[in-house]
């Protein structure tokens, strides 16, 4: 495992940069302020970009890039989309079971602050806060791109697009800070033991199948 963590550092350290700085805010300010400041800084261009970006979160944009990935590796193919079932999975037993009375930021705060501002053509839900999906989702996807890459600074690169999922979903009021803070980590994990160990089971008992794609 020391020496899965040293190759994929391009990745692992500025997302433990992130995810410490991200502990900090919120060690200071409340869930509701921190999402009454981000909404405070709307404009046009944000609510465009947002209201579409975080679609990289959903299932049917990693379903596409597995099915991409297929073309070339079933192997890789194979591991996004278990990194992303195994993720979702635990997403989904916390959303459904365990914390399914926790309600969304516009909801929460439609009292308190009904003047927050909501991106036209978002459709707002009440419960199932926590933890945030997309964000799980997305970081789940990018951790396991970034550790296939060879190339460190596409490695860090990766984080950008997981990092934005996880903004806009605070930024269109679909979740706190604490939900996309809990779900990054859960996806990240879920993509480092799935990386590593079943690599290393693979490499102990090699297929033909394992280096090969439709296209080879």
């Amino acid at each position: 495992m020391r020496q899965f963590v040293y190759r994929q550092w391009p990745f692992l350290l500025p997302f433990a940069i992130l995810w410490l700085a991200m502990g900090v805010v919120q060690l200071f300010y409340a869930q509701s302020d921190i999402i009454i400041s981000i909404n405070n800084n709307w404009n046009p261009f944000s609510d465009y970009l947002f209201k579409y970006s975080t679609h990289l979160g959903d299932s049917i944009f990693i379903f596409a890039v597995a099915l991409l990935t297929l073309l070339y590796s079933f192997r890789r193919a194979l591991l996004i989309m278990l990194s992303y079932l195994i993720a979702g999975m635990i997403v989904q037993i916390c959303k459904n079971f365990i914390f399914s009375d926790i309600q969304r930021p516009w909801y929460t705060m439609a009292k308190v602050a009904p003047w927050l501002h909501k991106v036209e053509g978002v459709q707002m839900y009440q419960n199932g806060s926590f933890p945030s999906g997309h964000t799980t989702s997305a970081f789940a996807l990018f951790a396991m791109l970034a550790f296939m890459s060879r190339t460190p600074w596409l490695k860090a690169l990766y984080l950008v697009p997981a990092a934005m999922v996880g903004y806009s979903r605070m930024y269109l009021l679909q979740h706190f800070m604490i939900d996309v803070y809990v779900g990054s980590m859960l996806g990240v994990v879920s993509s480092v033991l799935l990386n590593y160990y079943i690599e290393k089971y693979w490499e102990a008992h090699p297929k033909a199948w394992h280096q090969k794609g439709l296209l080879t």
